[in-house]
């Protein structure tokens, strides 16, 4: 061979051979810099690359984006990264896109696409999205709603150590949802998160310590694990150790450190602890009495739907206080959602004020009607007076009655009971008066000259 031809023979032997994919210098670090929160490092490392082709780097760049981490939120870039990085089927790109479309961010929010790139990451074994695609199937969306297939899924992302995957797979197994009830599997699920740090797995080991479900029943384990989870900000933690407080469960009982806690708790908008904070209060329970503050509390937790502190507020605006003046109809709108979710004292109050007419039109077989379906509730008796009016002095007809017993079972159904009675009071409502005649109505008499405008 010619002696100028062999290095044109050598470089195109080499060209033949199959090379090993190109490793971009930065991910690793990138990664880990992610991973430490430091994003700054982490941009610097991973756009490079990412510009340069590599999937791993263009998924971290994408997650970077959909979540404002170390650059502005960004969608539209976080769609572009990932989709980039699925084209060579990276599975946290294909996690990230189903989290994308689940809650439409940057695109039409489409729950089967959501669950199309939740399976293919799943499939290859991504913890991330074997994790989403449960709840996907737990919450029936873009997909039937599948209790065993999403506690299947829970337990392969479980498997692989994901707490959240372990802390909900103990819910599963706690309220027997894709599972047979078993609280000691609860316990076991919910141990191996806690260990872990898992605040919320935290909190429920302890919730079942104070039951003595799955484990022995044990206050002051119970108080630990509160606390771990109370200390990290978690604000059902410190409701449940502000309770522990006050009535001295595993600890002395101490008012001071009730609210303490139950305020942590409230303040983070936790209904449970405005409505005791409200309590404490209205009742002067180990703190000094105060309307406005109670009012206050029991309005927050109202307005997230508590059915006792709607209850509270509505009774605090019926009998009237400092902090709430005397408001029938605040009153009924309150007392109303409350009953309408179950609350037999506010049912049997409503009932009160229709029996007597107090913000709302008098109706004597409502008034019944919601009697029938609080009894046992702890405000018949604050309520006696007044229900003595249609029980006692003025008996309801036997017409009367039946209405009543037909619209109590209608208003007994689930979700039903606003719905029932409002269709009643307004079928059964006296027609308007017609209007008068002409002749009745009073002439027009002409303005008087005193009563002409200035000139």
């Amino acid at each position: 061979m010619t002696t100028y031809l062999r290095p044109l023979a050598l470089a195109l032997a080499l060209a033949s051979v199959a090379l090993p994919p190109t490793v971009f210098a930065g991910v690793k670090e990138g990664v880990a810099a992610y991973d430490a929160r430091d994003y700054a490092t982490a941009l610097t490392e991973l756009k490079p690359t990412a510009e340069q082709g590599d999937a791993k780097a263009q998924a971290y760049l994408g997650l970077m984006y959909a979540f404002g981490n170390g650059v502005p939120l960004d969608y539209e870039q976080a769609l572009k990264w990932y989709r980039l990085a699925v084209e060579q089927d990276n599975p946290r790109a294909q996690n990230g896109l189903g989290y994308l479309y689940q809650y439409g961010k940057g695109v039409a929010r489409d729950y089967r696409e959501a669950v199309k790139w939740y399976e293919r990451a799943a499939d290859q074994k991504d913890p991330r999205a074997q994790g989403n695609l449960g709840t996907m199937y737990y919450l029936g969306l873009g997909v039937p709603q599948d209790f065993k297939a999403a506690a299947r899924w829970y337990m392969k992302a479980a498997a692989q150590g994901s707490t959240d995957a372990q802390f909900i797979l103990g819910n599963l197994y706690r309220n027997g949802e894709g599972v047979t009830l078993d609280y000691f599997e609860a316990a076991r699920w919910y141990r191996l998160a806690a260990e872990q740090d898992h605040a919320r797995a935290q909190h429920a080991l302890g919730q079942l310590y104070r039951a003595g479900r799955g484990v022995a029943q044990d206050y002051e384990e119970a108080l630990k694990w509160y606390r771990m989870a109370a200390n990290k900000a978690d604000a059902g933690a410190q409701y449940s150790l502000a309770i522990a407080y006050f009535a001295g469960q595993g600890v002395p009982k101490s008012y001071p450190e009730a609210v303490q806690w139950f305020t942590q708790s409230a303040n983070q908008g936790y209904a449970a602890a405005q409505n005791q904070l409200g309590d404490m209060y209205l009742q002067a329970d180990g703190v000094r009495k105060n309307d406005k503050e109670a009012a206050k509390w029991f309005e927050m937790a109202a307005t997230q739907g508590h059915p006792e502190a709607q209850y509270s507020l509505g009774t605090m605006y019926r009998k009237g206080t400092t902090a709430t003046p005397a408001n029938a109809t605040e009153a009924v709108k309150w007392l109303r959602l409350s009953a309408d979710q179950g609350n037999l004292a506010a049912r049997n109050t409503l009932g009160a004020l229709y029996a007597t007419g107090q913000g709302v039109p008098a109706n004597r077989v409502v008034a019944y009607a919601l009697y029938m379906l609080s009894e046992g509730s702890t405000s018949m008796a604050d309520n006696r007076a007044d229900w003595s009016r249609i029980l006692v002095d003025e008996r309801l007809s036997a017409k009367e009655s039946v209405a009543a017993q037909n619209l109590s079972r209608e208003m007994a159904r689930s979700k039903n009971l606003l719905v029932a009675m409002d269709r009643y009071i307004k079928e059964t409502a006296p027609p308007p008066p017609p209007p008068k005649a002409e002749s009745e109505v009073a002439p027009v008499q002409a303005p008087s000259p005193s009563a002409s405008a200035p000139q």
